[in-house]
């Protein structure tokens, strides 16, 4: 007899083919020796992305930084102390930086830091899930995929990252059949970011069908879930009186706002998803098309539907939710499409002399799958066979530098004019000054000033539609002690002691105190000072 291991366990009968065990969780899919090697090539790959990356961070994680850095002095979880108000989108990043920042406490180096681990953690998951598959040279090609992605390294500094390696993670450990792992996982990731509950509740209905179609069942992993995020809530509603940030309401009104700067999720990416891979839609198109040849693939092999139905959720419910878009809400989209690249070059190079081996024709797969979607982790894969090298080689390069064609260096031209006006009014504006900002997380973290942002991340009163990025309202109602304007070039140069031009009719006025400026944007300090106007309670159009 001709043995045909499977990888999963299980007892041979004639002809060649496996039974697979059922009561057995699977075994590994690949050597230890290789997974040493995929570990060393993610360190090789995070080494040079780390090192020209270090401190990239979008304005928003400064916002996190500041909840942590208030933790860390005692002021409780809150952004402007004494304000219980939920305006990070990640506690349990928060949590983190506070645990570390009490070591060392340059929180905006330990935030980079966690996110450039946490993505080399997203793709070395994505590697086992893969190898698992019985697919292991598509996990070694998608660690450069994730890890040299131009929209994942964008996205450093805040909590995507370690949402996507929560995500891929506690999918490894539910493929793995170690549940109690997979739950904790779960709970971290609706912690990480609230859109981390969606993969958890897909794995947590599928394991009931499972339970359900075996009449066995077992609480324990949802037992652990709720033991892990439960009291998160409780604390979370008895503290801000919610169980949700605001951020999600504020980014759904941002869009809705006439002549809005904010485009709606889906128009966003679509029209800029493809410029942020590369100047040149070729290079898109392949990646597009092999992740569409991974989806199918996926399908067929019903080992990653409550993978692709997570990623396929999101992308559905920020774009019907019609949320204003952000660079780092394209960076889920873009594991999805690395990854499922990565499994279409296995597919479309094993997938012929594979099929017509098994005699199990796609249609049948698909079928398969229409009538039980649990995903199946113990049977064969339609794809273990080992694939055909001139065609994976070829188009695994051609993979790699659609991939590539941005470079995987960026910067943030905004944290530097932002930082050195935040130190400046730390320096200079007494301690109880409150700063009116549209941009509140680096200048905020910064200056440790009350902030009032127009949009009402951090302060709630602006969250209310009608007056949801006004500045005018913000003056007229709150009159805040200094406020900060920005622009771009080609720059108005100010002068210290020069009046602002935009608040016209009020008792007071805004006089320049300060300007910073970078190659790329210019930024202006404001202080408020009496002054006695005509009759009148208006504020210009302009500021």
């Amino acid at each position: 007899l001709r043995l045909r291991l499977s990888g999963y366990g299980g007892q041979v009968r004639p002809g060649g083919r496996s039974t697979p065990d059922r009561t057995r969780p699977p075994e590994r899919g690949s050597p230890r020796g290789c997974d040493l090697a995929a570990l060393l090539l993610v360190i090789a790959l995070l080494v040079p992305v780390g090192l020209l990356n270090r401190g990239l961070a979008t304005d928003d994680a400064y916002i996190t930084y500041r909840y942590a850095q208030n933790l860390i002095r005692g002021e409780g979880f809150v952004y402007n102390p004494g304000e219980r108000h939920l305006g990070t989108t990640s506690p349990l990043l928060a949590l983190l930086l506070s645990a570390v920042g009490r070591a060392y406490p340059d929180l905006p180096f330990w935030g980079s830091a966690l996110s450039i681990l946490s993505l080399g953690a997203a793709a070395f998951f994505s590697y086992l899930i893969l190898s698992r598959a019985s697919a292991t040279p598509a996990g070694f090609l998608a660690l450069p995929l994730i890890v040299l992605n131009p929209v994942l390294i964008e996205s450093l500094g805040n909590e995507t990252c370690l949402l996507l390696a929560l995500i891929a993670g506690q999918y490894y450990f539910y493929q793995s059949g170690r549940r109690k792992t997979f739950a904790v996982l779960a709970a971290l990731s609706a912690l990480a970011r609230g859109e981390g509950v969606i993969l958890p509740l897909l794995l947590f209905w599928f394991d009931f069908l499972r339970q359900a179609r075996e009449r066995r069942w077992d609480l324990r992993p949802l037992l652990v879930f709720a033991a892990v995020l439960l009291p998160w809530l409780l604390f979370s509603r008895l503290y801000f009186g919610s169980f949700l940030p605001s951020t999600l309401s504020v980014k759904m009104a941002m869009a809705r706002l006439p002549h809005s700067p904010w485009t709606p999720f889906f128009r966003d990416v679509m029209e800029n998803l493809p410029g942020r891979f590369g100047p040149h839609g070729k290079g898109f198109a392949v990646l597009y098309l092999l992740f569409l040849a991974g989806a199918a693939g996926a399908l067929a092999d019903r080992r990653f539907v409550p993978f692709l139905l997570f990623f396929l959720a999101y992308y559905l419910g920020y774009g019907l939710l019609r949320v204003g878009s952000f660079p780092w809400y394209h960076a889920p989209v873009a594991f999805a499409l690395s990854f499922f690249a990565a499994f279409g070059v296995q597919v479309l190079s094993a997938w012929g002399g594979r099929l017509r081996e098994r005699g199990d024709p796609l249609s049948s797969l698909l079928g398969t799958w229409l009538l039980h979607p649990p995903p199946d982790f113990r049977s064969e894969s339609a794809f273990s066979a080992r694939p055909r090298w001139p065609i994976f080689f070829p188009l695994g390069l051609i993979l790699l530098a659609s991939i590539l064609q941005r470079g995987f260096a960026f910067s943030n031209p905004r944290i530097a004019p932002y930082r050195e006006a935040g130190i400046w009014l730390r320096e200079n504006a007494p301690a109880e000054a409150t700063v009116g900002i549209p941009e509140v997380g680096i200048v905020g973290f910064y200056a440790e000033r009350r902030m009032l942002d127009i949009d009402g991340l951090v302060f709630p009163a602006m969250a209310d539609p009608a007056r949801l990025h006004s500045y005018q309202c913000l003056i007229r109602n709150y009159r805040p002690d200094y406020i900060i304007s920005q622009g771009k070039s080609p720059y108005h140069l100010v002068r210290a002691g020069e009046v602002h031009p935009g608040v016209k009719n009020l008792p007071f006025r805004y006089l320049a105190a300060k300007q910073f400026r970078s190659p790329d944007l210019q930024v202006t300090i404001w202080k408020r000072e009496p002054y006695n106007c005509p009759i009148g309670d208006s504020i210009g159009d302009a500021i």
